[in-house]
C-alpha cells in the first residue's frame, strides 16, 4: 500500500502539503475493461492480499491493484479475513459468539442441502397451482403451494423424467409474526429468545403488559407457557392471533433459518472469491493509475 499512495497528488492543506487520499479512480477507466485480462482466485484461509501481491506479482505494493480490480474500498474488512479474525468482529458486533449463533436474521430457501428428488405423479399430487410455479410465496393466501420448490428433470429424449428441487435462492425476513394475550403482566427482553418444554419456539419482537409479539415462530409446538431465555420471565399464553403469515405452515420444511454468525461467516466467504488483472498489465495500469491521478 506504501507505493500506492506514492501516486496520490498533493494538496496544500492547512498550511502544511499533503497527500490528497480522496482522489479516486475506477478500474474501468484503466483501459482494462476486457474480461481475458482478469482470472478469479480463491483465497486461502488466512491468506493476506500482501501475500498474493507478493506471490503472483512478485511485489506486495500491488496490494493496491487487487483492492482497485475487486472495487475494494476497507482493506481490512473487505477482503475475507481469518476465521479467528470473524469470530472476534463477531464477537463485538453480537455481544458473543453465543449471542449471535441464537439470532435469526432470516430464512432461506434450503435447496442447497436438499438433493432430493421425486416422480412426475408425486409432483402432480403436490399441493399448488402452476400458475404460481414461479413465485416465492403466495401472499394473499395462507394456503400451500409446494410446486413452486421443484423444477422439471429433462431425460435424454426431451421429456419431463420426475422433479427436483428448484434451486432459487429465496430469502424472507421472518416465517411468521403473532401476537399473545397473556394470563398476567409480563415484560420479556426485545430480541430474547422464548423456550417452551426446552425448545426454542419463537423469538420476542415486542413486550408490554398482557401483550406479547412473536416472529420466527415454530408451529410444531402450540403457544402455552413461555419462558424468556435471557430475561427468565415466565408467562401463559391464553390466546394467539397470527399477524403475518410469510410462509404457510406446510411450506416451512422448505426452508432454514440463518443466524447472526452463519450470516457473518456466508458474507466472508463470499469475499475468498476475488479476481486478479493478469500480470502482464500490472505495469500498464501502475502507469494509468499515475496519469489519472495527476
Amino acid at each position: 500500500m506504501t507505493e500506492f499512495f506514492k501516486k496520490f497528488p498533493t494538496v496544500s492543506y492547512a498550511n502544511s502539503v499533503a497527500k490528497n487520499i480522496m482522489a479516486r479512480v475506477n478500474v474501468t477507466q484503466l483501459a482494462l475493461k476486457t474480461r481475458q485480462a482478469y482470472y478469479s482466485y480463491d483465497m486461502e484461509e488466512g491468506e493476506r492480499v500482501d501475500t498474493i501481491s507478493y506471490n503472483y506479482y512478485d511485489n506486495p505494493d500491488y496490494f493496491w491493484l487487487i483492492a482497485l480490480a475487486n472495487q475494494v474500498i476497507d482493506p481490512y474488512y473487505d477482503f475475507a479475513i481469518s476465521y479467528d479474525q470473524l469470530n472476534s468482529v463477531i464477537d463485538m458486533k453480537y455481544g458473543s459468539i453465543q449471542a449471535a449463533n441464537r439470532k435469526i436474521l432470516y430464512f432461506i430457501n434450503s435447496w442447497l442441502t436438499d438433493d432430493s428428488n421425486i416422480s412426475t405423479a408425486a409432483y402432480d399430487a403436490l399441493p399448488g397451482g402452476k400458475e404460481y410455479q414461479d413465485t416465492p410465496w403466495d401472499s394473499t393466501s395462507l394456503s400451500a403451494n409446494l410446486k413452486k420448490y421443484w423444477a422439471p428433470d429433462i431425460g435424454a429424449n426431451g421429456r419431463i423424467i420426475g422433479y427436483v428441487r428448484k434451486q432459487e435462492d429465496w430469502t424472507i425476513t421472518t416465517n411468521k409474526t403473532v401476537q399473545c394475550t397473556l394470563s398476567s403482566s409480563a415484560t420479556f427482553t426485545v430480541g430474547e429468545r422464548l423456550i417452551q418444554s426446552s425448545t426454542v419456539i419463537a423469538t420476542v419482537e415486542y413486550s408490554s403488559g398482557t401483550t406479547l409479539i412473536v416472529k420466527h415462530v415454530d408451529d410444531t409446538i402450540a403457544l402455552t407457557t413461555v419462558r424468556g431465555e435471557d430475561s427468565g420471565v415466565t408467562a401463559t399464553v391464553t390466546a394467539v392471533n397470527t399477524l403475518v403469515q410469510n410462509i404457510p405452515d406446510a411450506e416451512m420444511i422448505y426452508w432454514s433459518p440463518v443466524t447472526a454468525f452463519e450470516h457473518e461467516h456466508k458474507i466472508n466467504q463470499a469475499k475468498r472469491s476475488i479476481k486478479l488483472l493478469d500480470n502482464r498489465f500490472a505495469q500498464q495500469a501502475t502507469t494509468e493509475l499515475k496519469r489519472l491521478l495527476k
